[in-house]
């Protein structure tokens, strides 16, 4: 991420000469893209059977299996998530356990129409007519790998949750970036823009909570700046 520590001033600017100004900080706020993880097929069918968003594409899913990769709470919780529209879901977790809070991954474990793998890994996906066909999975307790089909012989979908990598290329070489984890990062700057505020914003903090929303998903509790 982007970092400069030097300084905890406000944004306005320093000084400025004509039409150009010195500014003591600039927050750069490109966002985050889902981590890829590099296996066989992934690129070539990214958006066309290997997805990253379970909100957004699970409807496309419908009545099929579907392979979720990842062990921790986005995982966990996107997997239950799933169950609305696949027939089947399988996670398949590279440790010998979720990572996650224990409550949400309760809720995955217990689930009648998921499957947890433990010690597992996805190694590629094939393609034939209308979709996903095959895929790849690395036992890492045997060394052994498995050719993985649906029960029906049809198409299914991937889910990869393995986190977000920031989008600095921007101003990689401009400024000097660090490899602090996007969670880290966004609670120091949510304490400096409450500091930086003078007690016009607030931070609220609901740590290892997991409320349900609208949806009925459990949600993680997020740090928070809110107006007083």
């Amino acid at each position: 991420m982007p970092h400069n520590r030097k300084s905890k001033t406000c944004l306005a600017p320093q000084s400025h000469e004509g039409n150009s100004r010195k500014y003591n900080e600039i927050l750069i706020a490109t966002g985050a893209n889902p981590r890829k993880l590099g296996l066989e097929g992934e690129s070539e069918y990214a958006g066309r059977g290997v997805a990253y968003c379970a909100t957004c594409d699970g409807e496309f899913f419908a009545g099929k299996e579907v392979l979720v990769v990842g062990g921790g709470f986005a995982a966990a919780e996107e997997s239950v998530f799933l169950t609305t529209y696949a027939s089947k879901v399988t996670v398949l977790v590279r440790e010998q356990d979720f990572t996650c809070d224990a409550t949400v991954a309760a809720a995955a474990k217990n689930n009648p129409k998921i499957d947890v793998r433990y010690q597992v890994e996805l190694q590629g996906v094939t393609a034939g007519q209308g979709g996903l066909r095959e895929a790849s999975i690395l036992n890492r307790a045997t060394g052994r790998t498995e050719t993985w089909k649906p029960a029906d012989s049809g198409t299914f979908g991937v889910f990869v949750f393995a986190g977000y990598v920031p989008a600095t290329d921007l101003v990689r070489g401009v400024v000097e970036l660090d490899d602090t984890p996007l969670s880290t990062e966004l609670r120091g700057f949510i304490d400096a823009l409450v500091t930086l505020s003078g007690g016009k914003l607030k931070s609220t903090m609901v740590d290892g909570e997991y409320k349900k929303d609208d949806t009925g998903r459990a949600r993680r509790g997020l740090r928070c700046c809110a107006l007083p």
